[in-house]
C-alpha cells in the first residue's frame, strides 16, 4: 500500500535540500502549474523569513510529498499559506496514501489540530479526500486556451461582451486610444514591475499600506521573481496606456501549459472607462492569437462578474483535522447540526 511516513525538519535545517527535493517533486507532479514552482518559493523565503518545518512523505524511501507547516500554539498546527501564494505550497503524489495521522504524530506527542488552508481541488486531491471538516472556501475559475479568441468570446455572456463594447465605446466617444503592451524580456519585465508599483501605489492599496512599490519588500520580491521567471521567457506584464499614462497592469508568470495573473492594478482615476477589464479582454485576445500557453488559471474567488470570463470552475477549500477521532467526530456533528 502506498501510505506516506513523515519526517520533520525545520527549514533552517535543510533549505538547500528542500529546494532540490521540490524541483524534482514539482517536476514529477506538478509541472503544469507555475504556481507550485520552485523558483517562487525559493524566491519568497529569500525576502520573508518565516518559522517553517518541512514535512517530507516517503513511500519505501521514495519522496512522494512535501508539506511546509508552522506551529500555532502547543498542540495545533497549520500549512504555510504567505499572502503571496494563491494556493498551499503542497507537493504530492496523486497515488499515495496521505496518512494525516502519521503527519500529526511526527509532529509530536501534544498535535492534537491541524488546519489546512488553500487546498486546490486541482493539485492537492489526495489530501482533500483525507480531510473530514471541509470548506468550500473559495470558487476558482479556469480558461482553457482552445480553438480561436472569436469563439471563446461569442461564448460569453451577453453582459460581459456589452460591458466591454461599452468600455471601447466610451473611449472612442472621448477620442481616447488605448494601446497594450506584452513585455517579457528581463530587463523590461524589470522595468515595468516598477511602473507596476508605482500605479499601485496611487490607488487605495497605496492608502492602506498594502501596494507594492520599488522600495518596499513586495516589490522588490515581485521584481526579483518577475526577472527570474523571464530568464527562462516564464514571465509577462500586460501593460495599458493612454497616451503615454499607464492605466492598467499586469504581472503574470507562465509555462507551455498555464498562466497565471499574480497582480493586477489600474488608474482608478479612469474607472469610469474599466481599463482594468478591457487590460484582462487584450490579454486573453493576444494569449490566443500568440497560442502562449493551454489555459489561465486565475485563482481568485471568483464574483459573479468574473465567472463571466471563464470555461471551467473548480472548488479551492479549507479544512481542518483532528488527532483523535472522538474530538473529529464531534466537531464534524457540530458543523452539521449547524449548517441545519
Amino acid at each position: 500500500m502506498n501510505t506516506l511516513s513523515w519526517q520533520i525538519t525545520p527549514i533552517s535545517e535543510c533549505t538547500e535540500a528542500l529546494w532540490s527535493d521540490w524541483k524534482a517533486l514539482f517536476v514529477q507532479h506538478h509541472s503544469h502549474n507555475p504556481m507550485l514552482d520552485y523558483r517562487f518559493f525559493s524566491s519568497l523565503f529569500q525576502f520573508y523569513s518565516a518559522n517553517v518545518f518541512v514535512a517530507r512523505g516517503k513511500v519505501e524511501g521514495k519522496l512522494s510529498a512535501i508539506v511546509l507547516l508552522e506551529k500555532v500554539s502547543l498542540g495545533q498546527w497549520k500549512n504555510y499559506l504567505p499572502s503571496q501564494s494563491q494556493i498551499a505550497p503542497i507537493l504530492i503524489s496523486p497515488t499515495v496514501e496521505f496518512n494525516l495521522n502519521g503527519l500529526m504524530q511526527a509532529l509530536g506527542s501534544p498535535t492534537i489540530k491541524l488546519d489546512w488552508f488553500s487546498l486546490d481541488s486541482q493539485e492537492h486531491n489526495t489530501l482533500i479526500k483525507n480531510v473530514r471538516n471541509l470548506q468550500n472556501y473559495a470558487q476558482n475559475i479556469k480558461l482553457s486556451i482552445s480553438d480561436d479568441f472569436a469563439t471563446y468570446w461569442s461564448n460569453r455572456p451577453k453582459r460581459l461582451r456589452k460591458d466591454i463594447s461599452r468600455s471601447i465605446n466610451r473611449l472612442k466617444k472621448d477620442g481616447l486610444a488605448v494601446t497594450h503592451k506584452m513585455i517579457t524580456t528581463p530587463k523590461l519585465v524589470s522595468e515595468a514591475v516598477d511602473r507596476y508599483g508605482m500605479l499601485e501605489s496611487k490607488g487605495w492599496k497605496g492608502i492602506n499600506g498594502t501596494a507594492i512599490h520599488p522600495a518596499n519588500t513586495q516589490g522588490q520580491f515581485y521584481k526579483f521573481l518577475m526577472e527570474l521567471f523571464a530568464q527562462k521567457q516564464h514571465s509577462l506584464v500586460y501593460e495599458s496606456y493612454l497616451a503615454d499614462e499607464l492605466v492598467a497592469s499586469r504581472l503574470c508568470i507562465f509555462n507551455e501549459e498555464t498562466l497565471i495573473i499574480l497582480k493586477t492594478t489600474f488608474d482608478e482615476s479612469y474607472s469610469h472607462y474599466s481599463l482594468g477589464n478591457l487590460n484582462r479582454y487584450k490579454l486573453i485576445e493576444e494569449i490566443f492569437e500568440i497560442e502562449l500557453c493551454k489555459c489561465i488559471d486565475f485563482y481568485t474567488n471568483a464574483s459573479k462578474e468574473q465567472l463571466y470570463w471563464s470555461t471551467e470552475q473548480r472548488p479551492i477549500f479549507n479544512g481542518t483535522c483532528y488527532r483523535f477521532q472522538l474530538i473529529e467526530k464531534a466537531v464534524f456533528t457540530l458543523n452539521k447540526v449547524k449548517v441545519w
